[in-house]
């Protein structure tokens, strides 16, 4: 885009080139419509969608691991050596573990959204600092701008071409 608005300019410093200009201009504000700068909230919630939709894939395959784990839980099954505490055993750590991969999922999903935020709160910042909104938006109504050319002499004894807005 950057390319653009100096070729623009330099069109601007010569004769006949209006048509240019404004293909130019139609050309940047396409440009600047399509680019990630213009649409990066839903480019990075469109890339954090697909992490999120595994993170909830895990979650809910976690938490019905840990559901059975619990079921299981109440109906022993004597298949261990130790009789009936080991199993008790064996399944409460079992379960324990399952709850603790349940809540390690959530974490995790709730980093990702926190993360996703602060990205585009960063992101929206940066943007309103440097304001290449406006500059985008002012550069595209110069071929709608009445103007006169006005040429003042310049050091080389050559004329040098100023655009100058028509007050109406």
């Amino acid at each position: 885009m950057f390319a653009e608005t100096i070729e623009i300019g330099s069109r601007m410093k010569l004769n006949n080139q209006i048509e240019i200009i404004r293909e130019l201009t139609a050309q940047l504000q396409k440009n600047y419509e399509d680019s990630f700068y213009s649409n990066f909230e839903y480019e990075i919630s469109s890339l954090y969608a697909t992490k999120q939709k595994q993170t909830q894939a895990e979650i809910i395959e976690n938490q019905h691991r840990f559901d059975s784990a619990v079921e299981s839980l109440f109906k022993p099954k004597i298949i261990h050596p130790w009789g009936i505490l080991g199993e008790y055993i064996y399944k409460t750590t079992k379960t324990a573990k399952n709850y603790h991969d349940v809540q390690k999922s959530k974490k995790r999903f709730s980093i990702e959204n926190l993360r996703m935020e602060q990205i585009i709160d960063q992101i929206s910042q940066k943007k309103q600092l440097n304001s290449l909104d406006e500059v985008v938006m002012q550069i595209v109504e110069v071929p709608n701008i009445q103007a006169e050319l006005i040429y003042l002499p310049a050091d080389n004894q050559a004329d040098q071409r100023v655009f100058i807005p028509a007050v109406s």
